[in-house]
């Protein structure tokens, strides 16, 4: 190859990487290897990404170089004063070559700089930091509130994140690359399904599922209840239907609002029945059903 033409490719900083396809061998730009390689085998990469990678080698010699500069954001990419920082600080605190291959090369992890004592790395949605702190080294991981809907809402401060006592960086790096929500996700959903029940529980306590008609008789009280999917009525409950009207929600369709005749003597077979339908009501999870019979019972009234 020109040497001249050789020389430019090595001091393009956005010539990260090359690759030969003779040996099918992926070489960090400052690998002396690269050197070596014929010009008729030689193709500069500006970027990598684990696809890419996949079938291909990595040049044994460079690896921990090659890692390092492909987990460095895009903002320090072309400051070599951060990739000399970032090589200097994963020596200090122990990082062996492969853990730092598995973070950045097949996690695609991203790197940036927060302070001379602190590094950040951010893998899929959680991002961490590695400090030097009064331990020693800590791992700390970004705060977050989990929401109803069991997503995560992220703020910008951080915790420290339990090692089993154990501060070594290889520890550090496989917290990182096998952590997942999909563990905190499933306790969150309990406690949500939890709080959401009890909230149901506590409505459906309070809140009136019929409504007495002002209409006079000396046998027969008339009464107007949300029913659920005809439950009342096919149920055969104590009841006598004169009229019912569909009701269709967002989430359910088989609501109706249910006029109908009670004798006097059998008002506590009906009052039975609707506390019936509140049971049925929490366990079928039918979290509209309290604020749907606040809304229609007032009406009806």
């Amino acid at each position: 190859m020109n040497e001249r033409y050789r020389q430019q490719l090595f001091q393009n900083a956005e010539n990260r990487f090359f690759y030969s396809s003779k040996t099918n061998t992926i070489h960090d730009r400052l690998c002396k290897s690269v050197n070596d390689i014929d010009e008729r085998h030689l193709y500069v990469i500006p970027d990598l990404t684990k696809e890419y990678i996949k079938g291909k080698r990595l040049c044994p010699h460079c690896r921990r170089k090659l890692a390092v500069r492909m987990g460095m954001v895009k903002q320090l990419r072309n400051q070599a004063r951060y990739y000399t920082f970032f090589m200097h600080f994963f020596a200090e605190v122990g990082a062996q070559t492969e853990d730092l291959v598995k973070l950045f090369v097949w996690n695609e992890g991203a790197l940036s700089y927060v302070s001379d004592d602190c590094i950040q790395i951010r893998v899929k949605e959680d991002t961490w930091r590695i400090c030097h702190d009064s331990d020693g080294v800590g791992l700390y991981h970004n705060n977050y509130e989990v929401n109803f809907d069991c997503t995560r809402t992220f703020s910008k401060s951080f915790h420290k994140q339990f090692d089993n006592n154990d501060p070594r960086f290889k520890n550090f790096a496989n917290i990182i690359c096998t952590y997942t929500f999909h563990h905190h996700r499933r306790k969150a959903e309990q406690y949500a399904r939890k709080v959401n029940e009890e909230k149901l529980q506590a409505q459906l306590a309070i809140v009136d599922n019929y409504a007495v008609a002002r209409r006079k008789s000396l046998l027969h009280y008339y009464f107007t209840f949300v029913d659920i999917g005809n439950r009342a009525v096919e149920d055969q409950h104590p009841c006598f239907v004169d009229s019912s009207q569909v009701i269709s929600t967002e989430d359910h369709c088989d609501y109706s609002l249910v006029t109908c005749r009670v004798p006097k003597w059998r008002k506590a077979e009906f009052l039975q029945a609707m506390d019936g339908l509140k049971n049925y009501a929490f366990t079928e999870a039918r979290f509209d059903y309290p604020s749907l019979c606040e809304e229609l019972v007032s009406q009806a009234v």
